[in-house]
């Protein structure tokens, strides 16, 4: 072996014992793979998470502007659907005979709509020189600072003396809605819509409505003290006497066909003796109105129709849709009996004289 190969095998042997001390050494610090697979791994996540973070940035601004174009779209729909239908309920004549003579019903606290008969003048006289007597309520009214108003819904009739005799109770009182719509238990649905529809068009600023029948009594101190109560909603409101699985009936006067309804439950609504809605709910409502085949049993259609604009019914104790007798309960807001005792004179008489005693001494004496 002659001199350079003796060099060149030295030289390739130090450096196969650096490579394997190179070896060894990094084999000795097990965290030198660690570092490089972490740095890789960080360099990784940061891409990740930046391409995560403007794909989730994007995707929901994406959601939200389809969420918005949907609502905006159903909105559309849905006073696209009221305005046909609006146009469909002209084949029905049912304008406002007498556009609300002298009804004064802006910006109220509280307006009542009461359903009643033509022939049903006595029990209107009743209730004006009762519970809606705003001479009786007027230092009740000034203490609390509020302010109340009625409407009673009536239809016509062919015979021309009952007509004239009730145009002249409107310029009497002022506060009946005449309709262009025969008097029939079967026109009850109709009389309320065209009531709220009538009362969204004129009665601009009024924040609640109870809707009645014209033989109920209504304490106004237990009602405005339940509008008052924080746990009152000041809006999406509708209160009363929930039927929480109410039996269609198919026979009978109330008797409702598969035809007219198919299910055999109605949804939960609250009786139609008397209910509080919100001004916001009674908006809402109108245009799911169906003017063509709207549900008979008025009260059930308008549960079906708060249900439709998102609204749920809430159960009071304090309506009474089957007292008996004429007895004074301080908490009754309303009160409905089976034998009309409530609508009789010296019955409403007594209950709001004793209606009206205790709410001038509870706010005379700071209780509410």
């Amino acid at each position: 072996m002659n001199l350079k190969q003796r060099i060149f095998g030295i030289v390739f042997l130090l450096a196969f014992i650096a490579f394997l001390g190179y070896i060894s050494v990094n084999s000795l610090n097990p965290e030198f793979d660690d570092v490089l697979m972490n740095r890789e791994n960080l360099h990784g996540d940061l891409l990740a998470r930046s391409r995560n973070r403007y794909q989730n940035k994007y995707l929901l601004s994406v959601e939200r502007l389809k969420s918005e174009v949907h609502r905006a779209r159903k909105k559309f729909l849905l006073w696209l659907q009221y305005l046909q239908l609006n146009k469909k309920r002209k084949n029905i004549t049912m304008d406002v005979m007498n556009e609300g003579h002298q009804v004064n019903c802006k910006d109220l606290t509280l307006l009542f709509m009461v359903s009643s008969e033509l022939s049903h003048e006595t029990r209107r006289d009743v209730i004006r020189s009762t519970w809606m007597n705003q001479t009786h309520w007027s230092d009740y009214r000034q203490k609390r600072k509020i302010s109340f108003g009625m409407l009673f819904i009536v239809g016509r009739s062919s015979n021309e003396t009952k007509m004239n005799t009730l145009m002249a109770e409107s310029k009497r009182h002022g506060d009946l809605l005449i309709l262009d719509l025969e008097e029939s238990f079967y026109s009850l649905s109709y009389k309320v819509m065209i009531g709220f529809q009538w009362i969204t068009d004129h009665c601009h600023g009024y924040r609640f409505l109870l809707k009645g029948d014209d033989d109920i009594f209504v304490n106004i101190h237990s009602l405005m003290n339940l509008l008052h109560e924080p746990k009152t909603p000041k809006t999406h409101l509708y209160v009363g006497n929930t039927m929480s699985v109410a039996e269609v009936v198919r026979n009978g006067r109330y008797g409702v066909s598969r035809e007219e309804y198919t299910r055999d439950n109605y949804p939960r609504y609250n009786s139609g003796g008397g209910f509080v809605l919100s001004s916001d709910v009674v908006r809402n409502m109108i245009p799911h109105f169906n003017w063509i085949t709207p549900l008979k049993i008025d009260d059930a259609y308008m549960g079906g129709l708060v249900l439709k604009a998102g609204i749920d019914c809430i159960n009071d104790e304090r309506f009474h849709m089957y007292d008996k007798g004429c007895v004074f309960r301080n908490q009754t807001i309303v009160s409905h009996t089976g034998d009309k005792i409530v609508i009789k004179p010296h019955c409403a008489k007594h209950l709001n004289d004793e209606a009206l005693r205790h709410g001038l001494f509870e706010i005379d004496n700071n209780l509410v």
